[in-house]
């Protein structure tokens, strides 16, 4: 959902008010009541934006992703980035954004148990959202020349898409000073997605000091694995050749 004005500064002020309440008392006991309450907002508004916490759960997620979008537009020359530049600002700043709201993220996995026909929906939703930004990313870069005939180039937003989930995945579980493991996801994980639009092997050219670890975190960057996701899903459609 992209909004502007002063309906953009309610939606993100109730996020963050959400965030707050969630931290403090758990996913089961927030209400949306006493978010408005934080928020400053009239009862009324945040049922109009948000029916219930789900919907607060997932507009978080997607709000970062334009959040992160937004800053990226305002660093300076970031239109001259080539594309490996911009995909690997785009996954740190996105992380070093979600850091202040870990524990949120923590307390309100627990949307899944309570609706998962709901938290379903949810993720598609900011799945949908990450694949046009994504999108986005891809045809402003000014250095794509050399994947524009490869054929599983226009799948790159989902390829990316996908990775982004497994990086998500990954960095919840990191425990190392800084996150400079999932730093190194980050790094390995962009590599061997253009190493793979390049027909190269998606770990050339990477030192095995840059593999994160523990490895059965790192194989959850395995290009294989995400390409065969994408044939199963139907992305790649009849017709062309299954990747090796």
């Amino acid at each position: 959902m992209k909004v502007s004005g002063k309906k953009a500064q309610s939606r993100r002020a109730i996020i963050a008010a959400f965030c707050e309440v969630v931290i403090e008392r758990g996913y089961a006991r927030a209400t949306l009541l006493e978010t408005a309450r934080r928020a400053e907002v009239d009862n009324n508004a945040i049922f109009r934006l948000f029916p219930n916490k789900r919907a607060l759960v997932f507009a978080y997620y997607t709000e970062k992703l334009h959040e992160v979008r937004e800053l990226l537009l305002d660093t300076e020359a970031y239109h001259q980035y080539p594309l490996e530049e911009r995909l690997t600002a785009f996954f740190e700043t996105l992380l070093v954004l979600h850091r202040p709201n870990r524990e949120f993220i923590q307390h309100s996995s627990a949307v899944a148990r309570y609706s998962p026909l709901g938290a379903l929906s949810g993720h598609l939703q900011v799945k949908a959202a990450a694949r046009e930004l994504f999108d986005e990313l891809i045809i402003e870069a000014t250095d794509i020349d050399e994947f524009a005939d490869h054929r599983l180039f226009r799948h790159l937003p989902a390829l990316l898409t996908e990775f982004l989930h497994q990086l998500f995945v990954f960095w919840m579980l990191d425990e190392s000073p800084g996150y400079e493991q999932s730093t190194k996801a980050v790094y390995v994980g962009v590599r061997a997605v253009l190493n793979t639009l390049q027909d190269r092997h998606p770990l050339d050219g990477i030192s095995r000091d840059s593999i994160p670890q523990p490895p059965v975190l790192a194989s959850a960057m395995n290009m294989r694995r995400l390409l065969r996701s994408l044939l199963l899903s139907g992305v790649v459609r009849d017709g062309e050749e299954e990747p090796t």
